[in-house]
């Protein structure tokens, strides 16, 4: 039976799939950033507006990334969640470009934040000092973006968000989310009050 399978996909698709699997390791490095449209199928309005325009700056700020930002950002807007944004830790600033696109007016001294990135310092002292800074600044239905998580890299970053959230009755997980190529997850918390 296995013989006869064999015999019916063309030499073609033979050829293509070795050549596929030979290519799964150099495939996996670029997509760390997620850059070659290819990967990521025929680009959408996203890619050609927003995620095109920062491209060329250096970093692991991701499509994937961009996409999920701008989703929760664009929501808020429709939902008419206010605030402003700050980002903790930024390589090059590419997550700020797009934060800064999604910016609608200059607010007020007493306006909160409705999204905070953290990716600062990565012990477990560190990322639970983060969080518990920025959840007292942050509006209601506010989000924290929490970088690295679950990275092996970094376990201290697990590590204070986890202690954190034990501690907190204010925020929750909204969205545990993977990062194509990356070795960390964002983590999405929603303020509940």
């Amino acid at each position: 039976m296995k013989h006869t399978l064999k015999q019916l996909v063309p030499k073609s698709l033979k050829q293509m799939i070795r050549t596929y699997q030979g290519k799964g390791l150099e495939r996996s490095v670029h997509l760390r950033e997620s850059t070659r449209y290819t990967d990521i199928g025929e680009a959408g309005p996203l890619i050609i507006d927003v995620f095109s325009r920062i491209n060329d700056i250096p970093g692991w700020f991701n499509v994937d990334d961009c996409g999920h930002f701008f989703l929760v950002l664009s929501y808020q807007s429709a939902m008419g969640v206010k605030g402003d944004l700050l980002e903790i830790g930024s390589y090059h600033g590419r997550s700020t470009v797009l934060m800064a696109k999604c910016l609608q007016l200059h607010l007020n001294k007493e306006e909160k934040f409705r999204f905070i990135h953290i990716d600062g310092g990565h012990s477990a002292e560190q990322a639970y000092f983060d969080l518990n800074l920025c959840s007292k600044h942050l509006a209601p239905h506010g989000i924290i973006v929490m970088d690295d998580y679950y990275n092996k890299l970094w376990p201290g970053v697990t590590q204070g968000t986890d202690k954190f959230l034990n501690d907190s009755d204010t925020l929750s997980v909204l969205a545990d989310l993977n990062r194509h190529g990356a070795l960390g997850r964002k983590l999405y918390l929603i303020k509940n009050i």
